[in-house]
């Protein structure tokens, strides 16, 4: 049969472990705790910044859109541009000529001025 004291002395060893087992979880649990509330931080920050970049780009996206429609505008007002510019010539080479008096109403011709 086992003494009483050796059942005692195994019953010590054995709270004595529980003890330290118990001490160990409970830094772990403190570590994990301070771990998760490090790592929720990071999440907030992580989901600050991509908010940041998810409006600079909706902004940039902005931006190119009202350029592109600038550019066909400019493309448009580009080729307005040229053609006036061929009919003021025109318009300022009739003037003068009619001005230097090269033609009279009657022999003008049809086509230009």
């Amino acid at each position: 049969m086992v003494e009483v004291g050796t059942l005692a002395q195994e019953h010590r060893a054995l709270v004595a472990l529980y003890g330290q087992v118990q001490t160990r979880c409970s830094v772990q649990l403190r570590q994990q705790a301070a771990q998760i509330k490090s790592l929720q931080a990071e999440v907030v920050r992580l989901r600050a910044a991509l908010i940041v970049r998810q409006t600079a780009l909706a902004w940039a996206r902005e931006d190119q859109r009202m350029l592109d429609a600038a550019l066909s505008g400019l493309r448009r007002r580009m080729e307005l541009s040229r053609r006036l510019e061929v009919l003021v010539e025109r318009v300022q080479g009739c003037v003068s000529e009619r001005v230097r008096g090269f033609w009279t109403p009657a022999d003008r011709p049809s086509s230009s001025c």
